[in-house]
């Protein structure tokens, strides 16, 4: 069985705990890799010429949301056989039909919108949960976006 590859983290990127603190480890290297990258290009139309990295965000840097963030969620967890575990579709993404709904309510308080703001799902949680084959929420958002 071949050895595991850790993603050298990019420079501006702090340390925590001797650890980065976005990276992406457990991971099985090059091929596996490769395949996920080449999974989020085709699911979502994103030129060869823009990095991905662990850190992209589907939504804010790739323009993934409503039904597309929908279908490509679906797409990724059959395609890499990972387990949907606690995904909540809500808890990371707008539905499309509410998008206008938010926007005014966000504008009308300050506290609303802080509970309305969803978690990005970037390409180093899928990585993760490609690694663990489940999606723990918890502990996904812990390690890329805390």
């Amino acid at each position: 069985m071949g050895g595991h590859r850790r993603l050298a983290a990019p420079a501006n990127t702090a340390q925590t705990n001797g650890h980065y603190k976005r990276h992406i480890d457990r991971f099985a290297c090059g091929s596996q890799l490769s395949r996920l990258v080449d999974f989020v290009r085709a699911t979502t139309g994103a030129s060869k010429r823009k990095p991905i990295t662990a850190d992209t965000k589907l939504e804010d840097d790739l323009g993934v949301s409503g039904i597309e963030a929908e279908a490509f969620m679906e797409k990724f967890f059959d395609a890499f056989k990972v387990d949907i575990g606690d995904f909540s579709f809500d808890r990371y993404f707008v539905n499309e039909g509410s998008g206008i709904i938010l926007s005014l309510i966000t504008l009308l308080s300050r506290k609303r919108r802080e509970a309305l703001t969803r978690v990005p799902v970037t390409v180093g949680m899928l990585a993760d949960a490609v690694a663990s084959g489940r999606w723990d929420s918890q502990a996904l958002e812990a390690r890329h976006n805390g």
